[in-house]
C-alpha cells in the first residue's frame, strides 16, 4: 500500500509499522539503517595485455586511458546508431589489468561482444564469472556501516583492495551503496563480517533500483535506446576520442 502524498521515507515507515511484512522491514532498513545483499549471476570478465587499455579506449563510451589505477567506471558497448549493445562496470586494477563487472542479463554477452572485436591486438579475455562473488552494503547508514566492518582508514569512494578483491563506493542510487569484489574462497568471511546486518533481497533491492531512478538491462534499457534515453549520463564521455557510436 502506498499513501498518496507522503515521501518515500515516510510511506516506508507506514508500511513497516503497519503491515510488518518482511518486504517493508527491508525497505525500512535501506531508507534507515544498511542492510547487505549478495548480488548473484553477474558477469566478471578480465581484460589484460599491453594493448588493453588502447584497446577498450576504442571500444568503450567511457573514458578508459587517463583513469587511474583504482578507479572505475560504468561504460557502455554501443552500434553504430548509438544504441547499447551492452553496459557494465569497468574497473582498472592495474596499467594493463580491468576487471568488467555485467549485469546478469548482459554476463554472456559482454564477453561475446569484446571476443568479436578482438583482432590483433594484444589482450587476453578471461571468463572469472565463477571465482568471483559481489556484495553490496546499502542504506542510509550505509557509509557508517563500512567504516565499522573494515578499518576506517582505507575507507574512500576509490577501490580499496581487501582479501584479493576490493570494495568502493557508487553514487547512483538514492542511497550509499558500496560494492565488495570478493573471490568466492573469502566470501564466508566477508559475509560473516556483514552478520548483524539484515539481508536485503533482490526484490527489495528491485524497489531500491527504480525509486533511484537507475535502469535495468532489459526492462528500462535494450538495443533499441541510447544512452542519453537511459539518462546514465555517468556511463560516457562524448569528448574523449573516437568509439562506436559516438557522433549520435
Amino acid at each position: 500500500m502506498k499513501i498518496t502524498g507522503l515521501t518515500t521515507k515516510q510511506n516506508v515507515t507506514y508500511l513497516f509499522q503497519g503491515t510488518m511484512n518482511p518486504l517493508a522491514e527491508e525497505l525500512f532498513t535501506i531508507y534507515q539503517g544498511a542492510g547487505w545483499l549478495e548480488a548473484t549471476g553477474y558477469g566478471h570478465l578480465v581484460i589484460t595485455g599491453p594493448d588493453a587499455a588502447a584497446w577498450l579506449q576504442r571500444l568503450v563510451s567511457n573514458e578508459v586511458v587517463k583513469r587511474p589505477v583504482g578507479e572505475g567506471c560504468y561504460a557502455s558497448l554501443l552500434d553504430r546508431k548509438g544504441q547499447v549493445l551492452s553496459w557494465f562496470y569497468l574497473l582498472r586494477r592495474g596499467d594493463e589489468w580491468f576487471h568488467l563487472i555485467s549485469p546478469p542479463p548482459l554476463a554472456g554477452k559482454t564477453e561475446q561482444l569484446f571476443r568479436k572485436y578482438k583482432v590483433i591486438e594484444r589482450v587476453q579475455l578471461q571468463n572469472q564469472s565463477a571465482e568471483w562473488g559481489l556484495i553490496r552494503v546499502l542504506g542510509k547508514q550505509a557509509n557508517q556501516t563500512v567504516a565499522g566492518i573494515f578499518d576506517p582508514a582505507l575507507i574512500e569512494d576509490r577501490f580499496t583492495p581487501l582479501s584479493g578483491g576490493g570494495f568502493w563506493k557508487e553514487g547512483i542510487y538514492q542511497e550509499p551503496v558500496w560494492n565488495i569484489l570478493v573471490p568466492h574462497q573469502h566470501d564466508t568471511e566477508i559475509k560473516k563480517a556483514l552478520g548483524p546486518l539484515k539481508k536485503i533481497s533482490a526484490e527489495a533491492f528491485e524497489i531500491f533500483r527504480q525509486k533511484s531512478g537507475v535502469p535495468a538491462y532489459g526492462v528500462d534499457v535494450d538495443e533499441q535506446h541510447t544512452l542519453l534515453e537511459a539518462n546514465m549520463h555517468y556511463a560516457y564521455q562524448r569528448f574523449k576520442g573516437c568509439y562506436p557510436g559516438q557522433e549520435v
